[in-house]
């Protein structure tokens, strides 16, 4: 499983020409690169915010000698230099103007209200910090970068339960297993809602919760990719697919099954599919699984289960 955030990548772009547009349920023949309808700046293949943000979260996390040491400065540094030497579309209004017009943290911090984050930016990002081996590192770091510009209930936990997911799979958890070791971390509540949090399809807390259920349903990385799209007739479909697909590949046991055009089709400039494989195996290299949640073989286990609340 030594794809990371190029997995990510497809979901991201395959389903971005999806992204809050009414559709039927999606079959493996819907799985292509395509223009958004309404947002005609976009072009097929390319990655959005999803994944940049991860990759500058890739970028800092394997050049910090001790990533715990990392302050709300080094993210927000990271982050404008993925922006500005790869300026892409696909990021949510708000964020690209903070980050078009920044061009320092100062700047950057003066631009942004994290008092109203409640979408799935904080979350979005996260993965890579998922990979470290401490749980008790990933979360203080998940909640730290997540708090720069989602400094809500919301805005946090969405982005520790996506940390923990990962986390937990690429260090030997079984998926069936995965909603309990959520719950341990963050409590039984920890996808409360109000009513009109859970009405908005663009709610952080919402997306956690179908990218992880679409990872639930599926034992293959294209079933995935269809089960996130089939989360919803209209969602949030680029995120909830890229964040979706970057947890499945830390899953042993799914088939690694992604049609071969979509490798051939997605991006691969300065920052494309090869950039982004290159940093996957240095990722995997300096973060290895340590198979520190890996059950006895013979433990009985239950099936994998819709476990999260919808």
């Amino acid at each position: 499983m030594k794809d990371f955030l190029a997995v990510m990548a497809i979901g991201d772009a395959v389903a971005m020409r999806l992204e809050f547009v009414e559709h039927d349920p999606v079959t493996l023949e819907d799985l292509f690169y395509g223009p958004h309808p309404k947002f005609a700046e976009y072009q097929a293949g390319k990655y959005t915010d999803d994944t940049q943000m991860s990759l500058a979260h890739a970028e800092l996390l394997l050049a910090a000698d001790a990533p715990s040491n990392l302050q709300p400065d080094d993210f927000i540094r990271a982050w404008l230099s993925a922006f500005h030497r790869d300026p892409r579309v696909g990021y949510g209004r708000y964020m690209y103007r903070s980050l078009r017009s920044s061009k320092s943290v100062e700047d950057f911090c003066g631009s942004v209200d994290a008092a109203r984050g409640t979408t799935s930016g904080a979350a979005m990002r996260v993965a890579p910090i998922g990979l470290l081996s401490d749980v008790a590192e990933v979360k203080y770091l998940a909640e730290l970068q997540g708090r720069i510009t989602h400094d809500t209930r919301t805005g946090a936990t969405s982005a520790l339960a996506m940390a923990l997911a990962v986390h937990f799979l690429h260090h030997g958890g079984h998926k069936s297993d995965m909603a309990d070791f959520i719950v341990h971390h963050l409590g039984a509540d920890w996808q409360r809602q109000t009513n009109e949090e859970a009405a908005d399809m663009g709610n952080g807390l919402t997306i956690v919760k179908q990218a992880l259920n679409a990872v639930m349903q599926a034992d293959s990385l294209s079933g995935v990719l269809v089960a996130a799209v089939n989360q919803g007739r209209q969602i949030d479909a680029d995120t909830v697919c890229a964040i979706a697909m970057v947890i499945a590949s830390r899953d042993p046991a799914m088939a690694i099954d992604l049609p071969q055009h979509l490798y051939d089709g997605l991006e691969n400039g300065e920052y494309g599919l090869s950039y982004l494989q290159h940093m996957d195996a240095k990722l995997m290299h300096r973060l290895p699984p340590s198979q520190q949640y890996r059950q006895s073989p013979g433990r009985d286990r239950r099936g994998p289960k819709d476990v999260l609340q919808m």
